[in-house]
């Protein structure tokens, strides 16, 4: 466990503690959950590099402190690994279903298959799993899917003159975070997101007296025109550039109720988690191919199953599991897409009076256009 923990604080996060409080914390802390919430509350808490002995005691008697009621987690530069997202992926697909070796495919057999897509030199779709590769055809699949490049995914069918006939998509598993954080306060948070707020100070006092949110969400290009907010705020940098995610201020704040953290971050309540970032989806509909009909549906639901802020991307951004909501602070229309239990709130700019309210405990999103601020 003291090298678990090592890794974790002083190798993946900079974190450094002698070894008296070491030792004090692997005999408080037995499993790799545990000791990531602590990390996430010291983090939160404490805006230093070094964990003092006294500290550890400070955080695990929860009874005795006020907690706090959210954390972030912020994400970095990662490149995606082959082997580790298919391990990943193949687990998220293969609960109910058994998946054969695309090497052991038996002719005319029925079978299911799991691999990363991609399109060779020729334009035609190949899966490939840790060991072999096979062409893939759709013309026989009944089911509705989006195929983009360097997804992982399942597919039903038949091998056929060494070719693998589809008749049906299988995509990954969507499976939300239900983890309860027991180091955040246990109450309902009211968070209001907001896609650009520069120098708009009366706008934002106008929403706080109509909504009385705990904390504003904020995704904003130039922090000298951040306007003041009377709680607690969290400030995205926005960008307009593909695949240049995660990106970040160049300063940290001194306000303790200002945090600056990267772009994307996920913000974690006690039993709810929500992603925010501020990628343009849509304009990757046309690096794939729709199969058959609800193309709207078809694109998210191959978006969430790749558990990941952005599959479009080189950069790694795989999530374990899913956020309850993930708000994206788009320019283009505002709207909100559920599925499964996954809300996609599609985040319109504030100059146009939109921004959205999530309740944790309501579980709900809801967006709001203001004639106020038109």
């Amino acid at each position: 466990m003291k090298k678990l923990i090592y890794k974790m604080f002083t190798k993946d996060n900079g974190i450094n503690m002698n070894m008296e409080t070491l030792d004090h914390i692997s005999n408080k802390l037995h499993d790799t959950e545990s000791i990531r919430r602590f990390l996430n509350a010291f983090k939160t808490r404490y805006n230093c590099n070094t964990l003092k002995f006294s500290q550890v005691d400070e955080l695990l008697d929860i009874k005795n402190q006020q907690r706090s009621f959210f954390q972030v987690n912020e994400f970095k530069y990662k490149k995606r690994s082959f082997t580790s997202n298919m391990e990943f992926y193949k687990t998220q697909c293969t609960s109910n279903v058994k998946i054969t070796n695309i090497g052991l495919l038996k002719q005319d057999s029925p079978s299911s298959i799991f691999g990363c897509l991609y399109r060779d030199k020729s334009n035609n779709w190949v899966l490939e799993d840790e060991h072999d590769l096979i062409e893939i055809e759709l013309y026989d699949c009944t089911s509705r899917g989006f195929l983009h490049e360097d997804m992982f995914i399942g597919f039903y069918g038949v091998l056929h003159n060494k070719k693998f006939k589809v008749s049906k998509i299988q995509l990954p598993e969507i499976k939300v975070d239900t983890h309860m954080n027991t180091f955040l306060e246990n109450r309902n948070i009211k968070m209001c997101f907001i896609n650009g707020c520069e120098n708009m100070d009366s706008h934002i006092y106008e929403i706080y007296v109509k909504h009385k949110p705990d904390m504003f969400v904020i995704a904003l290009e130039d922090e000298t025109t951040l306007p003041s907010f009377p709680v607690h705020t969290v400030v995205i940098r926005k960008t307009n550039e593909r695949n240049l995610l995660p990106r970040k201020f160049t300063e940290k704040s001194s306000d303790p109720f200002l945090r600056k953290v990267t772009n994307p971050s996920i913000i974690e309540t006690y039993d709810k988690s929500v992603l925010f970032t501020d990628i343009d989806l849509h304009i990757y509909k046309g690096v794939g191919e729709f199969v058959n009909d609800k193309p709207f549906e078809s694109f998210m639901e191959s978006y969430l199953s790749q558990a990941s802020v952005h599959p479009f991307s080189k950069t790694n951004f795989l999530m374990k599991q899913h956020p309850n909501f993930i708000v994206i602070a788009s320019d283009t229309k505002q709207y909100i897409h559920k599925v499964g239990d996954v809300s996609i709130v599609n985040l319109g700019n504030f100059s146009r009076g939109c921004y959205c309210i999530i309740e944790t405990s309501k579980n709900t999103a809801e967006i709001y256009i203001d004639k106020i601020l038109r």
